[in-house]
């Protein structure tokens, strides 16, 4: 069961999600969207339904100031050697920054 956090520290446990991560990022226009990157359960794929039924879950159960925009499949999310999610590497990779190596954190 994964945990999505956002910034509001609002805590929500999904069963058909392995492990998730959010980030906060601003449209153009100066407005805050959430974008979420989660690992679905073996045998789960992204379709857009799943897609759907992850954004109407988030809308129905997070406040609507801080609306999710996107929701990314990955097979795995970047982590430490502990396990901790690198926010941080999702982050930059969103802004086209260099993020560095998260495979050495692994080793």
């Amino acid at each position: 069961m994964a945990t999505i956090i956002t910034r509001t520290a609002t805590t929500i446990s999904l069963n058909w999600v392995v492990e998730a991560a959010a980030i906060s990022l601003r449209s153009i226009a100066g407005k805050t969207y959430v974008k979420v990157f989660l690992t679905p359960k073996q045998g789960l794929s992204g379709s857009a339904r799943l897609n759907q039924e992850i954004k109407a879950f988030m809308k129905a159960n997070f406040s609507p100031e801080i609306p999710l925009k996107e929701v990314v499949f990955m097979e795995e999310l970047p982590k430490t050697r502990s396990g901790k999610l690198l926010r941080r590497v999702l982050r930059a990779h969103e802004h086209g920054l260099p993020s560095g190596d998260p495979t050495k954190l692994m080793e």
